[in-house]
């Protein structure tokens, strides 16, 4: 298949030994490493360089592991380097957590984690945006959910928030910390709002620990927002697992609940959005249909006749 540019492809990874002077103007500078992968990371972008092909590097902007050369750099182009890295193929994952590092690595697997999360951050709001890459190659465990997000951030995924309580505000905070705001907004709670972001979702996210009824699962389903919900109280009453070649069920349960079980059905649910637009009108047109007929009052009431009839051993509503 011939394409009129060569495709970007962006590797990502926490350590790196050296690079082609002709990949930044820094990049003679920039040395980190904890173990084999710094080595198998740098001979592989340099090789990808030296065949011709249009390689870009992400990694941590580890000041004080640079060392002295960075800042001499930094010091005599201080106002001109903001404007050559984003040009560049090398790419720098700002945050001060990488900063005055010694070593890449600590003792401490929290300290580890949070810096895998800082990188991944980095990279998925600020690098990939920018670079545009049409492949991204993560290496190690610090990297490895760059894929997933930057897939959801490929297909546009927005989140809308219609809600007030004490919650709110950490939800705002969350927002503004991780630079979410083009894609993530909290509104104040607004009865037409709600039914606008029903009716323009694809799906409505009721992670409960605990729902004894829910309505907003069922409301979603009227309007084909397919729920992303927990396996509990009603929301166990009210949804189904969707099973598109049975043409069954209505949305995604997940029975653990922890992130990792969120997470499971949330891909369950991009899965299905990734679907071919006829396979999921079909299956959105299905569930619709059949929500409207279930979750309204006169089934709701008939029900209740037919659980008083059996208690009271007596027809409760006499037929015509």
């Amino acid at each position: 298949m011939k394409r009129k540019k060569k495709p970007k492809i962006l590797i990502v990874t926490p350590e790196v030994t050296y690079l082609p002077d002709r990949m930044g103007s820094i990049s003679d500078c920039l040395t980190a490493k904890a173990g084999g992968l710094a080595d198998v990371s740098a001979s592989l972008i340099c090789e990808l360089f030296r065949q011709g092909a249009d390689v870009h590097a992400a990694i941590p902007n580890y000041k004080a592991i640079f060392g002295d050369c960075l800042s001499s750099y930094l010091e005599k182009e201080q106002t001109s380097i903001r404007r050559v890295l984003p040009k560049d193929r090398l790419h720098l994952a700002e945050d001060r957590i990488f900063f005055h590092r010694e070593r890449i690595y600590s003792g401490s697997g929290d300290d580890n984690l949070n810096l895998s999360l800082a990188f991944q951050r980095e990279v998925i709001n600020n690098i990939i945006p920018r670079v545009a890459p049409d492949l991204i190659h993560c290496n190690d465990w610090m990297t490895g959910l760059n894929p997933i997000f930057s897939r959801y951030r490929d297909q546009q995924l927005q989140l809308v928030f219609v809600a007030d309580g004490p919650y709110q505000q950490v939800f705002k905070d969350i927002v503004a910390l991780h630079s979410l705001n083009k894609s993530v907004a909290v509104c104040n709670f607004d009865e037409h709002l709600e039914h606008h972001a029903y009716a323009a979702a694809d799906f409505v996210l009721m992670p409960s620990k605990f729902e004894p009824c829910g309505l907003p699962q069922m409301i979603g389903l009227i309007y084909g927002a397919l729920p992303v919900a927990h396996d509990t109280g009603g929301l166990h009453d009210t949804v189904l697992c969707l099973d598109v070649e049975n043409d069954f069920g209505n949305g995604f349960l997940f029975e653990t609940f922890d992130s990792n079980g969120l997470f499971w059905a949330i891909n369950q649910a991009m899965e299905f959005f990734m679907l071919p637009n006829n396979v999921k009108r079909m299956q959105i047109e299905r569930i619709m249909r059949q929500s409207t007929e279930t979750f309204n009052y006169r089934v709701t009431a008939k029900g209740y006749i037919n659980l008083y009839e059996k208690m009271l051993q007596c027809t409760v509503v006499p037929s015509d």
